[in-house]
């Protein structure tokens, strides 16, 4: 069994974590869409959502999304400054 370097992991963390964000920014869309045609369209009687339900859906996953992307920084600063 090979063991990791601390650069290894720093590495595999952060494609794992792009892999990640580019799932969320899929969600993040849904999410916005869905709020875009109950608020916006007169065809919004097919959503049963109220449209402050889906806002704040929209926002958590947006949440979620930046938490995610924050901690991507964070771990691109470590990968640098490691030696």
């Amino acid at each position: 069994m090979k063991i990791k370097n601390e650069k290894q992991q720093l590495r595999e963390r952060r494609d794992y974590l792009e892999q990640l964000i580019s799932w969320q920014e899929i969600v993040v869309e849904k999410a916005r869409k869905r709020y875009d045609i109950k608020s916006n369209w007169l065809i919004s009687f097919w959503i049963v959502s109220n449209t402050d339900t889906l806002w704040f859906a929209y926002e958590r996953e947006k949440g979620i999304k930046d938490n995610l992307q924050d901690y991507l920084d964070v771990i691109n600063d470590k990968l640098i400054n490691c030696s």
